[in-house]
């Protein structure tokens, strides 16, 4: 193989400099000798022989040319070729260095900025870079806070719960202070007649779905208009997730359906999960699965095709939500009592077990977070909020601030990692934020 790289370095660029004779001589008596059933030598090498122009050659061949970079692209392969132990592979040291400080960062329990690591040291993040602190308290609700979720660009949060109505908050940078931001409400949907179960942003953020009772909105984002009203479920919608293309969405609800539907609030597809009742759904960030969740089973589809041709596993336990994690690799899923679980969605295993929230009578949600998604959060029964590092399973963090009740459900800001938000019992919003050092501050209301 070494050999025929060279031939072909050596009569690529006899034919750049116009040597056809001595390259015809290179292809006959070097290269074809060299040519096997693994390596036969491909008839474009011929053809190059009746390029009209230096540029054809280089196009046809994928090849620089004549100088220092083509050469130093065989030196390369070449090298590829050697064993290691004979030859150090090519920029062997810069991965090795890069791997230390890959590691680092693995390591390190409060990673969520990403700032230079010098191999001069060992490098850790400051817990006082950490969300540990609430920093905004939003009072707007009359009752219990279930459901939150962050707009895709980070700028505004929506809330939902027992109150039937779903708040569309805006964030808003204080000028001249990147760490400071103002919180106002933007909008107010009303129009559910129960609690509202589920929200789901679209793609592009221009969209909002709710679910409540039997019943699913689409709400225009911009003008607070609702667009749509869906009615297909026999009993309480749970769960309402985007298809990443924004194409449509899936709603799971307490008749076991599994619903697919367009945007203009037709269902397309339909896939009963009997006998369980669905309590929570996600759809994978690259599309190609839907994990649908019931009271003790586990069902994986495929969301490209018809997710009848699915997977399902039975646990002991009581299951309240899942979430996906952003390489569409792993399955956060919270069971009854006290632990959330790690699922790789590949091999259908138990990857890692977070315990220490209080969780037996309530639906608590979690999820991922983090500036790489290396941590997990859990709501809790006991007003609290319990962070862990997602590699080690070490709980890092139990976070008091919500006055009474379950903390009901957390979420990340995908665009801010330094801040997340909770909901709970105690009829608020919180949002967390880094202290940036170890004074404490009264977190601002807004009502």
């Amino acid at each position: 193989m070494a050999r025929f790289l060279v031939a072909q370095q050596k009569y690529l660029e006899l034919l750049e400099l116009g040597q056809t004779s001595k390259a015809l001589s290179v292809l006959r008596r070097e290269l074809a000798p060299l040519a096997s059933p693994t390596h036969p030598i491909d008839s474009d090498l011929f053809s190059l022989m009746m390029c009209g122009s230096v540029e054809e050659i280089r196009q046809r061949a994928m090849w620089s040319g004549v100088g220092q970079g083509s050469r130093i692209r065989l030196l390369e392969d070449l090298q590829a070729l050697i064993p290691p132990d004979k030859l150090l592979p090519h920029r062997r040291l810069s991965h090795l260095l890069e791997q230390s400080k890959n590691l680092q960062r693995l390591q390190c329990l409060y990673h969520v900025t990403n700032p230079p690591i010098s191999l001069l040291s060992n490098h850790t993040c400051s817990r006082f870079s950490f969300p540990i602190q609430t920093s905004h308290v939003l009072s707007q609700h009359s009752d219990e806070v279930w459901r939150i979720e962050w707009s895709h660009d980070g700028t505004r949060l929506a809330s939902a719960g027992r109150d039937t109505r779903c708040i569309i908050w805006k964030l808003t940078p204080v000028k001249g202070n990147t760490r400071q931001i103002t919180i106002a409400v933007h909008l107010v949907l009303d129009g559910h007649p129960a609690g509202i179960s589920c929200i789901a942003w679209s793609p592009d953020d221009s969209v909002l779905l709710t679910g409540s009772d039997c019943t699913i909105k689409m709400w225009n984002t911009r003008t607070g208009d609702c667009i749509s009203t869906m009615v297909k479920h026999e009993y309480d919608v749970s769960a309402l997730s985007w298809l990443p293309d924004g194409q449509g969405f899936v709603s799971g609800g307490m008749d076991s359906d599994v619903l697919f539907w367009d945007l203009k609030g037709q269902t397309t597809f339909m896939w009963r999960v009997s006998p369980s009742r669905i309590l929570d759904l996600a759809v994978s960030p690259d599309g190609k699965r839907l994990v649908a969740i019931g009271i003790a089973q586990v069902n994986v589809g495929n969301s490209q095709t018809e997710p009848s041709q699915s997977s399902s596993a039975q646990l002991t336990r009581e299951l309240t939500c899942v979430s996906i994690s952003h390489d569409s690799k792993y399955a956060l899923i919270n069971q009854s009592p006290n632990e959330v679980h790690l699922y790789s969605l590949d091999t259908h295993c138990l990857i890692r077990r977070y315990v220490g929230q209080k969780q037996g009578e309530f639906v608590i949600r979690s999820c991922f977070g983090g500036l790489d998604r290396n941590f997990i959060l859990s709501g809790s029964e006991d007003s609290k909020i319990y962070v862990w590092h997602k590699e080690t399973g070490s709980l890092i963090e139990v976070l008091n601030g919500h006055s009474e009740g379950s903390v009901n459900a957390v979420a990340w800001n995908p665009k801010h990692p330094t801040m997340f938000a909770s909901a709970g019992d105690d009829h608020t919003v919180r949002i967390w934020q880094a202290p940036g050092d170890e004074r404490e501050s009264s977190p601002v209301n807004v009502k």
